[in-house]
């Protein structure tokens, strides 16, 4: 709607547009955090990423796949800003900026998108065994999830009552679980062997020697 009002109307343009952003604006992420361990893991990264199939795809597509793309990469960003910068008001304020960021998420997708920023930060806490830092983020995304869950389970109520309420928990989660029809364990991995085009035999190298070094 924002990106139509100029047109006033809605164009293929106007509908294409925000993903467009979205994804220039989550490959310069990508080169940004990638760039910390060096500028060429910093252009790999963006131009892997950028030249795969799927997120070709969405990038010109009317869909929401590519803001929460966005949203959860500025999320992640936010979280490293904070992670490496030394000065208690920054911190404060990059702390910020990843719960809102992490907010967005979730108003854009649901609760995807607070299980991928903290998977993603509590992953990587995990990979550097830092145990404690891990614990107090795990609690921070606890409150996120629970504010962010509890606010929309409000505005429900509020709306059509608790019977509105009911049919959200079971659109959102048990339909999803119990009733209805689920992929296979191994979908999302075959869904990311597609995402990946050629790449994926590019990367095969790389994951084995990662492998090698984590067994020794």
């Amino acid at each position: 709607v924002l990106f139509s009002i100029p047109f006033g109307r809605v164009t293929t343009f106007s509908a294409v547009l925000p993903s467009a952003l979205a994804a220039v604006g989550t490959v310069g992420l990508t080169y940004y955090l990638g760039s910390q361990l060096n500028r060429r893991v910093g252009w790999l990264a963006a131009i892997i990423l950028a030249t795969s199939p799927s997120f070709w795809y969405e990038a010109g597509s009317a869909t929401i796949d590519m803001l929460l793309a966005f949203t959860v990469m500025l999320t992640i960003t936010a979280l490293y800003f904070r992670d490496s910068c030394q000065q208690p008001i920054w911190k404060t304020l990059h702390l910020a900026g990843a719960v809102l960021f992490w907010v967005l998420a979730f108003l854009t997708k649901g609760p995807v998108g607070i299980v991928l920023p903290a998977a993603a930060w509590g992953g990587y806490l995990l990979l550097k065994k830092r145990v404690k830092d891990f614990l107090l983020f795990s609690l921070l995304a606890v409150s996120v999830a629970a504010a962010c869950a509890g606010a929309e389970l409000l505005i429900a109520w509020r709306q059509g009552g608790a019977e509105f309420v009911r049919e959200m928990i079971q659109m959102q989660l048990t339909s999803r679980v119990g009733q209805k029809e689920n992929k296979p364990i191994y979908y999302y991995l075959i869904g990311l062997l597609g995402a990946g085009g050629a790449w994926i035999f590019w990367c095969l190298p790389s994951v084995k020697r990662l492998l090698d070094q984590w067994r020794s």
